[in-house]
């Protein structure tokens, strides 16, 4: 079955009224994911070649650590604060740099679920300029898990596309650390890469 081997690849397709149409120009033709089976590859083919009549709005909702990307040993978000707070804060004795530590410490020893993670990483992140949290979520990205995007995935986006849906992520990290380097990535809009805020 097709849930089986996309268990892990989170993705939610929904359909919505809108108030244009597009215009189809040429085919829309399914590509085969490489590495994933043939019943799978059919399924897919089926359904979005059943999408083709839809006139409403086509709407596919990912999330992204662990699966747009490989999320081990850490979600990315985690590890680029670990990393920025070892490169800047780590060893020093003003205010700023004992309290960013102190963060990274109930991150590292804490519960790493629920809202108040989520709200530990936006505490550290406080004081940023906007232009630094992107720069360190893109440094990040292509020092450790650019080689950990999955390649499936960027061909069922491109399936996606190709049969006209709009590509949305869906994230608990921080916004601004992912919208850069996931639009550079993978073209999709700035504005429809969501997280915490």
């Amino acid at each position: 079955m097709m849930t089986r081997y996309l268990a892990h690849f989170r993705f939610f397709i929904l359909t919505t009224p809108v108030l244009f149409f597009f215009t189809v120009v040429g085919a829309q033709n399914y590509k085969s994911v490489k590495s994933w089976p043939e019943e799978v590859n059919n399924q897919l083919e089926s359904f979005l070649n059943s999408t083709r009549v839809i006139q409403e709005r086509k709407v596919a909702v990912f999330d992204c650590d662990g699966t747009l990307f490989g999320q081990v040993p850490h979600y990315l978000a985690d590890e680029a604060l670990y990393h920025f707070a070892k490169m800047n804060y780590e060893g020093k004795k003003d205010a700023v740099s004992k309290q960013k530590m102190q963060i990274i410490d109930q991150l590292l020893n804490g519960n790493n679920v629920g809202l108040q993670y989520v709200s530990t990483r936006i505490n550290f992140l406080s004081g940023m300029t906007t232009r630094e949290v992107s720069e360190m979520g893109k440094h990040l990205f292509h020092s450790k898990y650019q080689q950990k995007m999955y390649p499936q995935m960027r061909e069922l986006l491109a399936n996606l596309k190709e049969y006209g849906f709009e590509i949305w992520v869906l994230t608990a990290s921080p916004e601004l650390l992912y919208q850069q380097f996931v639009h550079e990535e993978l073209g999709i809009p700035v504005d429809r890469i969501l997280g915490v805020k």
